[in-house]
């Protein structure tokens, strides 16, 4: 007999004897394999009666850990109040350095 065919023959009884092994250590006869395990559900974040649309409490994750912060950010003083200012398609292709980059959302600077 060829030696490659020796070591062929070497190799799937190798394979073979992994496969069962992996299979012997790994097996849980009471598991459904197909049965997908879900995250735990965590509480939805509570706030005091009569909360504004400000103090609502959402879900975030910030660096692999789960924080409850506000669901709108607050907005500036500078801002508060005043109309957003309104810029041409021409004053937005101005800023088109990787310094100074401005975009475009849905067709509106």
């Amino acid at each position: 007999e060829p030696l490659y065919d020796s070591v062929l023959r070497f190799g799937a009884v190798a394979a073979a004897l992994a496969l069962a092994v992996q299979l012997a250590v790994d097996w849980a006869p009471a598991v459904d394999p197909l049965l997908k395990v879900e995250a735990a559900e965590l509480p939805a974040p509570t706030v005091t009666e009569g909360a504004t649309d400000a103090e609502l409490l959402t879900l975030r994750e910030d660096g692999g850990v789960t924080k409850a912060v506000p669901l709108y950010p607050k907005i500036p003083n500078r801002l508060s109040g005043a109309p957003l200012p309104q810029f041409t398609m021409a004053e937005v292709a101005e800023h088109g350095t990787r310094a100074d980059c401005w975009i475009v959302l849905d067709g509106r600077a």
